[in-house]
């Protein structure tokens, strides 16, 4: 597969913010694109990325391949383009040994530039590809990333959990440090969205605020997309779940699992 500058920084993004949640992923490759899961090991947090052909600037996988790979390490890789060039992620196999391996090919841009070859680490995991199951949600909200992200930053100053009210007119997001005294209340209302819709019957749940906060990381990357918005589906007892448009039919996904003692 080939990605232009801005696709490889996009994807370089990315994976700096599934790399804090696990380094060691599998990558899948099917003929229709590819696509990254990985969970933290809590199993508190997980995030799924699917990137179909039509994202890249050219792709060829006639049969399904699986890479496992260190993300940190192919960080780093991505992190060494240059202005100007484009990536090849490439599948190879020795025709002499018959090895299967992975390479990473950065090229063009000029005289200014170097072409840089590397050899992706892989690894063998047991991780299979996870498929969420598609519930009906209670409250659905879509509004810009940057807004959704500062409110998580400011929730992160007052405590370590969100806890969530959503009613039919707006969602309120709390956190609280009673070793402190502190509170911040939010209040997220059919104004100050572009699109909200809601059950009749007010439900309360809680989240792990550092895992929101990271979930919420992933608009460096999707920014570089058609648009800044995110979607948040909440449902009672259920995992939140964070939707970015990566452009061209590219998704992210970030679920993240309430917690069991859901007390404000």
């Amino acid at each position: 597969m080939t990605m232009t500058n801005t696709q490889t920084l996009q994807l370089k993004r990315l994976l700096e913010v599934v790399a804090g949640i696990s380094d060691l992923t599998k990558f899948w490759f099917t003929p229709e694109g590819m696509e990254l899961q990985t969970m933290d090991g809590s199993h508190v947090c997980m995030v799924d990325i699917w990137l179909p052909e039509s994202w890249f600037e050219s792709y060829k996988c006639p049969t399904a391949v699986q890479l496992d790979t260190s993300l940190v390490l192919l960080v780093k890789m991505l992190g060494c383009i240059e202005h100007g060039q484009r990536a090849w992620l490439m599948h190879l196999q020795h025709k002499d040994s018959g090895q299967k391996g992975w390479g990473l090919w950065l090229s063009g841009g000029g005289k200014e530039t170097f072409d840089k070859d590397f050899r992706v680490p892989t690894f063998d995991l047991d991780d299979k590809l996870m498929n969420p199951p598609e519930t009906d949600t209670d409250t659905d909200i879509v509004l810009n990333s940057g807004r959704w992200s500062k409110v998580i930053d400011e929730l992160a100053i007052f405590g370590d959990v969100a806890g969530i009210r959503c009613t039919a007119e707006a969602t309120y997001l709390i956190a609280s440090d009673q070793s402190k005294g502190t509170r911040m209340e939010c209040k997220i209302g059919l104004d100050d969205v572009d699109e909200y819709e809601a059950c009749d019957e007010e439900f309360k749940i809680s989240f792990p605020l550092n895992f929101m906060h990271r979930g919420a990381m992933m608009r460096q990357a999707a920014g570089m997309g058609p648009n800044n918005t995110v979607t948040i589906n909440i449902t009672e007892g259920m995992p939140l779940v964070t939707k970015y448009d990566l452009g061209n039919g590219g998704a992210a996904r970030f679920f993240v699992a309430p917690r069991i003692d859901d007390e404000e």
